[in-house]
C-alpha cells in the first residue's frame, strides 16, 4: 500500500525573484537610481582621467611582422616610409588667405623644413 500523494496548486501570493523585487525598487525610486548612475558615471569618468595613461603615438607590438618591418625600416633606411608625420594647424581670426597670415605660415613652414629630421613640408597654399 502506498501513501497518497499531496499535490499542492502554485501559490498566488507567491514570493517575487530578486530581480523582479530590484526591478520595483528602481520603478519606486526612480530619480534616486538616476542619480546614483549619473554620480557613478561621474565617479568612473574622474577616476579614468586621473589614472588613465596619456595618448601615446608609438607602435609597440613585440614579436609582430609589422614590428620587424618598422624596425627594419628605421635601421636600414632611416625611418623613411615608416608613415610618421606630423599636422600643423593654423587658426587666425582674419582668415589663412589674409597676405599677413599667409607671410606668417609661409616664415613657419620654411623653419620647419630646416629641422634635420623633416624630409618634406606641404604648404596649404601650394596646388
Amino acid at each position: 500500500m502506498t501513501a497518497p500523494t499531496r499535490t499542492s496548486a502554485p501559490s498566488a501570493f507567491a514570493k517575487p525573484s530578486a530581480f523582479a523585487r530590484i526591478a520595483g525598487t528602481c520603478h519606486d525610486r526612480r530619480r534616486w537610481v538616476l542619480g546614483i548612475w549619473v554620480l557613478a558615471l561621474i565617479v568612473v569618468g574622474g577616476v579614468s582621467g586621473a589614472k588613465g595613461n596619456g595618448f601615446r603615438d608609438e607602435f609597440n607590438l613585440p614579436d609582430s611582422d609589422s614590428k620587424t618591418g618598422f624596425d627594419i625600416l628605421d635601421n636600414d633606411f632611416g625611418g623613411r616610409g615608416t608613415g610618421i608625420t606630423g599636422t600643423i594647424v593654423f587658426r587666425a581670426e582674419q582668415g589663412v588667405e589674409d597676405p599677413a597670415v599667409r607671410q606668417a605660415i609661409a616664415t613657419l613652414l620654411s623653419k620647419v623644413s630646416a629641422l634635420n629630421n623633416v624630409e618634406r613640408v606641404e604648404s596649404p597654399y601650394d596646388e
